[in-house]
């Protein structure tokens, strides 16, 4: 069974009917290491899951990219809190590694969603959980002082640390790779 099998199962208590139900609907991806998976301002057709690999939404202001979220296996990455309607991208999302993706079309999704409510419970979570991780994100997280921004990060998500470039970690905490340098001789 694959990994998504059983995240929604216990995660979202989707039955195996309705999993099945819901793998019948999407697609298996796969991206190569730095592919733009969807980029920002263009229409966004579907929602993504990550089997397999790490991405990251990010947005370009200024000529310059700035991670907003990072997630690895299990995870749904943002590009906007449009789960069921066919909108402009927030965000850019980008393979951080090679990644396997599933990809639901959000027509298809959105059927689903008309049609039981397991699906538009499922949907509620799916938003209450990228709710969530936007309002910390912008209440608590982006305010730190980019020390305890580092500290946290390698506290909450350490295995990512092994995965992804100082780049990538600069570019989440919004600083330079210079600056992420004395921040991690700090700490170290």
């Amino acid at each position: 069974m694959c990994l998504l099998h059983r995240i929604f199962k216990e995660r979202y208590q989707l039955s195996g009917d309705n999993v099945s139900l819901l793998f019948e609907n999407m697609e298996q991806i796969t991206f190569s290491k730095r592919d733009i998976i969807q980029k920002e301002g263009r229409l966004s057709f579907y929602l993504y899951f990550v089997e397999r690999g790490i991405v990251r939404s990010f947005i370009s202001r200024e000529n310059k990219d700035v991670t907003i979220y990072i997630v690895a296996e299990g995870d749904t990455p943002l590009d906007s809190v449009g789960l069921t309607e066919i909108l402009n991208s927030k965000f850019s999302i980008e393979a951080i590694e090679d990644v396997v993706l599933w990809r639901i079309h959000k027509k298809q999704l959105k059927s689903l969603c008309s049609n039981s409510v397991v699906f538009a419970n499922f949907c509620r979570q799916l938003l209450e959980t990228q709710m969530r991780e936007i309002e910390v994100y912008w209440t608590e997280y982006y305010w730190m002082d980019k020390k305890e921004q580092y500290k946290l990060m390698l506290k909450r998500q350490p295995e990512i640390f092994q995965r992804i470039s100082l780049k990538d970690i600069a570019s989440y905490l919004n600083v330079t790779p210079q600056s992420l340098s004395r921040i991690r001789t700090l700490i170290d």
